[in-house]
């Protein structure tokens, strides 16, 4: 409503016109793209010449200056408004690629498969104890032809002997059950001791 009060600040310099109708009325005139300037002026001087009481033609100058000056405004604001869509417009732009290479960088970094590095004696060893540990055998390592440790689980010859032979069991299963029949006995004991 900035422009109102320019207008009703015109009409009280040029006019003495303070009732804030008329700026109101002149504004909404002047802000109407449906009409060109010289309609606009034709109507606000014929309204401004009856309510002050003037000639038309001092009253045509004034209004023919303010819907210039309103018209300016008018302009300017649109390229303020455009000037800041086109930014919006850029960042978003600017925001839309950076998530694209993200996501592209994303994708590159899940599509490369990690080489493996060759195991030092100390990771072999260590794998070995665990996979020991775990209850499988572990007979022997071989060394492919691209420097990676093939860990040979159970008998090698046993393997190839009989191709169908299950897999060594793994007694975790097994170790975890019994322990866990011992907790049970002992709870009831005591429960029953009780």
């Amino acid at each position: 409503m900035a422009s109102s009060t320019v207008v009703g600040a015109q009409l009280l310099e040029h006019f003495g016109l303070s009732d804030e109708v008329y700026a109101e009325y002149i504004w909404q005139l002047v802000e109407d793209d449906g009409m060109d300037d010289g309609d606009k002026a034709d109507i606000i001087v014929e309204f401004l010449s009856e309510a002050v009481g003037t000639e038309t033609e001092s009253v045509r100058t004034v209004v023919e200056g303010l819907i210039s000056q309103l018209g300016a405004e008018k302009e300017k604001k649109r390229e303020r408004e455009k000037e800041k869509a086109q930014q919006e417009q850029e960042k978003a732009k600017e925001h839309a690629a950076r998530e694209k290479a993200a996501l592209k960088e994303k994708e590159d970094g899940q599509g490369e498969t990690a080489k493996k590095a060759p195991l030092s004696r100390e990771e072999k060893k260590a794998r070995e104890r665990l996979l020991r540990q775990y209850g499988y055998a572990v007979d022997d390592t071989e060394e492919t032809a691209d420097g990676e440790t093939d860990f040979v689980h159970g008998s090698a010859t046993a393997t190839h002997a009989a191709p169908d032979a299950p897999a060594p069991a793994n007694l975790n299963v097994q170790r975890v059950k019994d322990a866990e029949r011992v907790r049970r006995a002992k709870l009831a004991s005591e429960h029953a001791g009780e």
